[in-house]
């Protein structure tokens, strides 16, 4: 079996797991929007007010069209309160980054590559801050992320449906 083939460490997997604990110590306010930045706040509307927001207040524009970002956000602020709602969604988006960082370089270089490689961009600032606020460019890293991940699965495994399912 080769390194980057063999099983990820049982410290690896939990060291990834509570990396935002590291986070939010050293960044208390990385799943908070910057007050300045309007893009964030009118994802956030979106989230809580997808109707009014599509119908009424932002139809001829852009932000609207983002629905990979927007429906998972509308979902969790309608399912959750507000308060685990940002938790919930920002979370997610960090972890499949992450992890999904730490497949293609487990896969190239081997666990311990991964691990760095993880870890790093897991402490990155802009992207903490791209992951954390409401705007659409942490989904936009995580959804890339996890899409090479399924394609090099797909490839390595040989299996059709990863593949198919890289490009959802």
């Amino acid at each position: 079996m080769l390194p980057a083939q063999a099983a990820s460490p049982t410290w690896h997997r939990l060291s990834l797991l509570l990396l935002p604990v590291v986070v939010t110590f050293a960044v208390p306010d990385w799943m908070y929007s910057l007050t300045h930045a309007i893009d964030a706040w009118v994802y956030h509307g979106f989230f809580r007010h997808l109707e009014t927001y599509a119908s009424t207040m932002f139809p001829p524009t852009y932000y609207g069209t983002r629905l990979a970002w927007i429906v998972p956000g509308y979902v969790a602020y309608h399912v959750f309160s507000p308060v685990a709602a940002a938790l919930i969604l920002h979370l997610t988006f960090y972890w499949a980054a992450v992890w999904s960082l730490y497949a293609i370089v487990r896969r190239i270089a081997g666990s311990y590559g991964a691990l760095l490689s993880a870890v790093a961009l897991g402490l990155f600032l802009p992207a903490i801050r791209a992951v954390g606020w409401d705007s659409v460019d942490g989904a936009v890293i995580s959804y890339t992320l996890v899409t090479l991940a399924l394609l090099l699965a797909s490839l390595e495994r040989n299996r059709w449906w990863l593949m198919v399912a890289s490009g959802f």
